[in-house]
């Protein structure tokens, strides 16, 4: 898919089906490391809105500077 998010968010939001209600799941023991994730997501989110810095969050800044840097980008602006 490379790096051009589009790509990645139309994948997601196409290929996925629709949204499972995973408030009754039942996860194993193998399945520790979706557990692990899913809270350190929440942790995230619950950061984020605190105000506080959180990880792998892109600012305004940086998330256009990769655009503008994408395969799509520069060729629509070589037009």
């Amino acid at each position: 898919m490379g790096s051009d998010i589009n790509v990645h968010d139309q994948w997601a939001i196409e290929s996925q089906g629709p949204i499972q209600d995973r408030t009754r799941e039942h996860l194993g023991t193998t399945d520790k490391g979706i557990v692990a994730y899913r809270r350190m997501l929440v942790a995230a989110i619950e950061a984020n809105l605190a105000g506080e810095a959180v990880p792998m969050a892109l600012t305004k800044e940086a998330d256009l500077l990769r655009r503008n840097a994408s395969d799509w980008a520069a060729a629509r602006l070589a037009k």
